[in-house]
């Protein structure tokens, strides 16, 4: 899998600033690349339920948005008051309209309630690779049990 890594948000203009770049290139290899969104937030054990439970009702409307793969929400295992929202959508084209709706705002919202500052990422992905990946790596190992 080939990510290219857009750190920083700016959800007024949605632009991301590494290498020069932005949400608006022209460039089409990113523009049709797939984007995967991870949001983490840190929560207090006071307002964990609060943010679970609003993060957890954008997971079904989200999953039925054109382009949109995937939404998941994680708890972290080893600091249980991270919580992480990933979303994969085919295209920046159609995620755009996701962050610039009224449901994202709900999101938005649910960071405000972050105990640290919230790491934000969108990640473009140009290529995927699955288990047909270990045969370029040479023969395969039988497990011996």
């Amino acid at each position: 899998m080939l990510v290219r890594r857009w750190a920083g948000f700016d959800c007024r203009g949605m632009k991301t600033a590494r290498r020069g770049r932005n949400w608006n290139s022209t460039n089409n290899e990113v523009e049709n690349a797939m984007v995967i969104s991870t949001l983490r937030i840190v929560t207090t054990s006071r307002s964990r339920a609060e943010v679970v439970r609003t993060l957890a009702a954008q997971l079904e409307p989200t999953r039925v948005l054109p382009g949109c793969r995937k939404c998941d929400l994680y708890q972290d295992i080893e600091t249980p008051e991270a919580i992480i929202l990933v979303e994969e959508w085919e295209s920046q084209t159609d995620l755009l309209p996701r962050l610039r709706s009224e449901d994202y705002r709900v999101v938005l919202a649910a960071i405000e309630l972050s105990q640290e500052p919230p790491v934000i990422h969108f990640d473009t992905v140009t290529r995927r690779a699955g288990s047909e990946l270990r045969g370029q790596h040479g023969p395969r190992r039988r497990a011996c049990f």
